[in-house]
């Protein structure tokens, strides 16, 4: 069986942020200096819809007016580099959403958090770190498939590694 350590990751999150959502249990990590965002005004009236729901998910933003919203914190245990970059990720997947957006809200916020922060593709993992994702993979009420349903793991049959 071959996984791929990406999707894996990807669905892991993807889950654990569709419980802190679900849940409403999510702590803020406090930004030690606020970043301003700047949305054009279809951005803006979409980050307006989405910001009770980022709230949850322990994101603070503030409306400063205009399409201008300042960022404080983001989800405790996310390490982006690029906080502001998070927050138009998820306004990005939003707007591309086909279809209800307050049907699937928590699984557009879940998706975008997932992508954003899940192992890079390529990056290497010890063995310590490969048997905690397959653990954690197992753990999921879905471990075969990514949110949209990309396969994460593939088995390959004994005659297809002995027979070229």
């Amino acid at each position: 069986m071959v996984t791929d350590q990406h999707r894996a990751d990807l669905r892991v999150r993807y889950e654990q942020y569709m419980r802190q959502l679900d849940s409403q249990t999510s702590a803020t990590q406090r930004l030690l200096f606020p970043e301003v965002l700047e949305f054009a005004p279809s951005e803006a009236v979409l980050m307006e819809q989405l910001l009770p729901e980022l709230e949850r998910m322990g994101f603070d933003i503030t409306d400063l007016g205009q399409g201008s919203f300042a960022l404080s914190g983001i989800p405790a245990g996310i390490d982006s580099a690029n906080e502001p970059q998070l927050v138009r990720d998820i306004i990005t997947e939003a707007a591309h959403h086909e279809g209800s957006l307050g049907e699937s809200l928590h699984a557009v916020i879940a998706t975008s958090l997932a992508r954003s922060t899940a192992i890079p593709e390529g990056q290497l993992l010890n063995n310590d770190e490969m048997e905690h994702l397959v653990a954690a993979l197992l753990g999921c009420q879905n471990a075969n498939y990514t949110p949209d349903g990309k396969p994460i793991s593939h088995i390959i049959a004994d005659s297809e590694l002995t027979n070229p």
